[in-house]
């Protein structure tokens, strides 16, 4: 006599309902978290004038000219602490022309 062959019942499937479920809420919650879009931001300070390309080239010149001798004075004035004390008075300088070349922040 054959051996009778137990039906089971079927197995339920890994990705039920409930996983849809909770894969649809997550989904929700993390649309929900992003942040939304940054409106449009305008420039503080606005764009300055434009520098002529001669006048620009002639200014970074002196800038970079400015930068190693304020590097060459800075080891010079070591010993010298009174006189190195004076040299952020002319970094400020320095870093001014700099930046508004950068950042084009030159204004009339």
């Amino acid at each position: 006599m054959p051996r009778a062959r137990h039906l089971r019942p079927p197995r339920p499937r890994a990705g039920g309902p409930i996983i849809r479920v909770a894969l649809l809420a997550l989904t929700a919650v993390a649309a929900a978290a992003q942040p939304a879009a940054a409106p449009a931001v305008r420039p503080i300070p606005p764009p300055g004038i434009e520098v002529p390309e001669q006048d620009a080239r002639e200014l970074a010149a002196g800038v970079r000219e400015l930068g190693t001798t304020i590097d060459r004075l800075e080891s010079r004035l070591a010993t010298r602490p009174r006189l190195l004390g004076l040299l952020p008075d002319v970094k400020v300088f320095h870093k001014s022309v700099d930046w508004a070349l950068r950042h084009g922040e030159f204004f009339d």
